[in-house]
This record gives C-alpha cells, structure tokens and sequence, in this order.
C-alpha cells in the first residue's frame, strides 16, 4: 500500500553474493528485475535471490540447484579436411574454458578401453564396420551422445537404424541450382539464442548452398531442405542422437564454408552430451 524505494535484490551462489539489482515499486504496483552473474565453478551450485526491506522477512528468498557441468569431452572419429573442420569449430581461441574437448582419432578402434573417457563422439567421414556399430550402440545406450555427419560409406545406415533414422542414399542436384535449408524447428534447444526474430518454422538468411544430401527419414527432422531434412533428431533411451544429412567437404556444397557448420558442430556436441535428469520447481511446504 506504500511506495518501495531503492529495494535490493542480490543474487548469491553457494552463500556468496555475486549480483544485485535496485528497484522502486510504486505501491500497489509490480516490477520485474533481471539479476544476472557467471558461474565461478563447475558442479552444483546453490543459487539464491533475496528481497531486502520487505516487510515480512520470512518469505524474502528463493533458491534453486543449478548444475553447471564438465567440458564436454568428444571423439572425432574422422580422417581427412572434414575432421579438422570439425575439430577447429570446437577450438575457437578464447572459449576454451566453455566449448567441448575435441581429440581427432582415425577409428573407433582406438577408443578401446577409454569409450567411457568421452562424452560425445562425432562421426566425420569415418569408416565404420560392424563391431564398431555394435561399440557405438553400447556407448548410446549407456547415455553417450553421437552426432554424425553425412558420408559415402554404407554402415552410416546400420549406425542410425537403432534410433529411428532411416538413411537412403546419396542425392545430387547441379551446382546451379543448389538444395537451401527451407525451414528449422527453432524452439528446439539445438537452436536456442541462435536465430534472431520470429521461432517461425522458415528458412535461414545464411543457408549454405548443398550440392548433395543423404537424408535420413524417421527421428525428428530439425532442419529441411526441399531434398529431406537436413538435421535429425534420432529417438533412444539413453544417449542423444544428431544427424546432419551433409558433409563439410566441399564436394558436398557450402556447408563447411558458412556459420551453420560451426554452430552444429559446437551446439551439436553441447547438446548431445546434455543430461536427461529432470529437474523439480516447487515452494516450501508443496508436495514433490
């Protein structure tokens, strides 16, 4: 019923105060405030937002769980220009702290042992065999992450078939009159905070130019070109599954030239290796 002015709001994470933000309320009215700070470590931080000055303090603060995890850690399994694109997209200098780490290896068998070393593995023009099918199906159940690029070699089908993903063959189109990306599920968190404006279902203003695809039916197709999708989304009850029905070599078209490559290859990656564990929001004295 009265005017609140300069009222404190200060973020604390594990007991330390980290941020604060003032506002006035005018009385009887509402205000919204945005308190933001990094993280100081990785693990499960207890967060709190308090209100100051109120005049009931036993309500005044909040608090939540937040897990901030581990660098991913990724296996590229590729040889050739494909794989060190994709390795330089998960090592831009200066976000080393943030991005996945990326080791390039000539084949799942030098995995061996340390499959459960690593959090994602990426499949970049690699060749793969049936024991290493049987390998990658292992590590997804178990909760890895597999993203996969698109390629010549066959076993690409046997590799995706388990999670819903149906691959046919190679499709070409002339260079003159290049396949576009026509629409993209931006609610997806794939792509969240990537596209500016609208969560339409459209296409993209930098779509690279694909001279050749090898769609996947099945899953949940993300991205789509007039060929198929052009990323998918395959179904398992561990691990997560990305599919990108191109390949950055350049005989496939523009794909590895444009912003696209990088931001599947990096968000691909982040959340491909992000948990399943549901989290629960409720207030003091709810049933949960």
């Amino acid at each position: 019923t009265r005017e609140a002015s300069n009222v404190l709001v200060p973020l604390a994470y594990d007991g330390t105060r980290v941020a604060q933000q003032a506002l006035d309320v005018p009385a009887g009215g509402v205000r919204s405030v945005v308190v933001a700070a990094p993280p100081q470590r990785r693990g499960v931080i207890a967060a709190s937002v308090e209100l100051e000055n109120d005049a009931i303090d036993r309500d005044n603060v909040r608090y939540a769980g937040i897990t901030v995890p581990q660098r991913a850690r990724v296996a590229i399994i590729g040889t050739g220009t494909a794989a060190r694109l994709a390795q330089m997209a998960l090592s831009v200098p200066g976000l080393e702290g943030s991005l996945p780490q990326a080791t390039i290896l000539d084949g799942l068998r030098a995995l061996g042992a340390n499959m459960r070393g690593y959090d994602v593995v990426m499949l970049v023009d690699a060749q793969v065999n049936s024991s290493d099918v049987a390998l990658l199906h292992q590590f997804v159940q178990q909760g890895g992450g597999l993203v996969v690029f698109a390629d010549d070699d066959a076993s690409i089908k046997d590799v995706l078939r388990p999670y819903g993903l149906s691959v046919g063959d190679v499709v070409s189109t002339p260079a003159v009159k290049p396949w576009t990306i026509t629409g993209v599920v931006r609610t997806h968190p794939l792509f969240a905070g990537v596209f500016k404006g609208s969560t339409d279902d459209r296409g993209v203003a930098e779509s690279p130019k694909l001279t050749r695809l090898r769609p996947a039916s099945g899953g949940l197709p993300l991205m789509k070109t007039g060929a198929g999708a052009f990323v998918s989304e395959g179904t398992s009850q561990g691990g997560r599954v990305i599919y990108v029905a191109s390949s950055p070599r350049s005989d496939w078209g523009g794909l590895g030239a444009t912003g696209i490559f990088p931001m599947l290859a990096v968000r691909g990656t982040l959340y491909a290796s992000m948990p399943r564990d549901a989290g629960i929001e409720a207030m003091i004295g709810e049933r949960i």
